[in-house]
């Protein structure tokens, strides 16, 4: 029997919901959220990285939207 595999949009969505179930408000510190790829086998260094790329597209995405009004 093979281990089911899960889409990554799948993963967002079974992470995002666990993560509110256990918060309240689904928001983390920079801390936990270390914290918690280190227990799925991802390292600081990736998390960092990642982290660092999520929030220079979000600042990207809100200069344009601010450009656009």
């Amino acid at each position: 029997m093979t281990e089911h595999r899960y889409t990554r949009d799948e993963i967002d969505s079974i992470l995002g919901r666990a993560i509110e179930r256990e918060h309240g408000s689904g928001d983390l510190s920079h801390a936990d959220l270390v914290a918690a790829a280190r227990e799925v086998g991802i390292s600081a260094d990736a998390l960092e990285s990642a982290a660092t790329e999520v929030l220079a597209e979000r600042h990207h995405k809100g200069e344009l939207a601010r450009l656009r009004r």
